[in-house]
This record gives C-alpha cells, sequence and structure tokens, in this order.
C-alpha cells in the first residue's frame, strides 16, 4: 500500500463522500476548522492507495510537542474486510517513523447494546493488532466516552492522565478542556483529573 498526504480537494471530496457516512455527527468536525487546521500546519491527512484506487484514508492533529492524535480513520466501504486497514497501518510506520500517534477509540464499557459492545471491541483489538497498545486510560470528550491506545516506535505506550489532559489543552484550549474532557485510569471507576 502507498501511503500520501491529501491535497485539499481530495480532502475536501473524503470529508463529503465518506467522512459523513462513516462517523456520526457528534463525532464530526465541521469541514471549515479541518481546513484552517491544515493552512496553519496544525492537521496532516493520509491516503492510502492501491495501485492507482485510493481505498482508505486518516486525519490527524498534530501535537505541538510532538506526535500525533488520530481524529478520523476508515476504510472506504467497497473495500472493508480485506486487510486494508491493517495494510495501511503497516505502511504508516513506515511514512511517519518515529511519531508517536494516539487514538481515541470508543470504549466497549459505553455501549448501550450487546451488539455496540462488540463493535467497539472489535475495534480496539483491530488496533492492538496492529501495533497500538492500551494506554490505560479513558476519557469522556465532548460526550464521547474513548479508551486511549497508542502507537510508538520504538518506546512503551505509557501516558499519565496528567499527560493526555495537557497534550487536549494544546490541541483544544484549556477552556474547553477544563469543560468537557474527564481522563481516568483503569482502576479507577470515574474521576476528572485537575489540569496541569
Amino acid at each position: 500500500m502507498t501511503v500520501r498526504e491529501l491535497t485539499l480537494p481530495e480532502v475536501q471530496q473524503v470529508y463529503k463522500e465518506q467522512l459523513q457516512r462513516d462517523f456520526p455527527p457528534r463525532e464530526r468536525k465541521p469541514f471549515w476548522r479541518i481546513e484552517s487546521a491544515l493552512r496553519r500546519g496544525a492537521y496532516l491527512c493520509l491516503g492510502g492507495w492501491e495501485a492507482d484506487t485510493w481505498v482508505v484514508y486518516a486525519f490527524f492533529m498534530y501535537d505541538p510537542a510532538g506526535g500525533l492524535l488520530l481524529d478520523y480513520f476508515a476504510v472506504f466501504p467497497a473495500f472493508r474486510s480485506g486487510g486494508r486497514g491493517s495494510a495501511f497501518l503497516r505502511a504508516l510506520g513506515e511514512a511517519l517513523p518515529g511519531q508517536r500517534i494516539l487514538a481515541e477509540v470508543d470504549a466497549p464499557e459505553a455501549a448501550r447494546t450487546p451488539a455496540e459492545r462488540e463493535v467497539c471491541a472489535r475495534r480496539i483489538a483491530f488496533y492492538r493488532r496492529n501495533g497500538f497498545a492500551d494506554t490505560g486510560l479513558h476519557a469522556v470528550f465532548w460526550g464521547v466516552h474513548y479508551r486511549m491506545l497508542m502507537w510508538a516506535d520504538d518506546e512503551p505506550a505509557m501516558m499519565s492522565g496528567k499527560e493526555l489532559c495537557r497534550l487536549y489543552v494544546r490541541l483544544y484550549g484549556r477552556k474547553i478542556v477544563d469543560k468537557k474532557l474527564h481522563v481516568w485510569p483503569d482502576r479507577h471507576r470515574r474521576a476528572k483529573y485537575v489540569k496541569s
């Protein structure tokens, strides 16, 4: 699989034709925010190609202190269940050597039905099969409960709750984080870290 950065027209195309369908409204940013972040150099949009066929996309937020937060990732519907997502993540390691990538993955604990819980558990298993490790942290951001996973080339996938909060402050600003983010480790039921 070939990975390359998307042009702005390609980002617009995948946002309108794919992302709108792949993610629920509560998880979708308005396009103007993505475009603004791209123009500031704070965002990265990549696509994966097999030969001349575009099959997968991934959008990332740049952490000013280093690393990336995976914002959106999906295989186009016609190409799902064929190993393309795994192939893309393997190629991503070559395209972004030395990068630390943090992923917010819907938490099975927050699922409303057994079917939703199974989908969430399969997503976590997919990321773990492809080099991501569980950080042991939960986060609720804008009302969505995530398990935090991390891919790192040569370092353990460890992060404290305070480090995660600081990352969100760098990406979203303290005002939003203080109102919308709750972070806790696996061993606690639920707590809000004091931001520092």
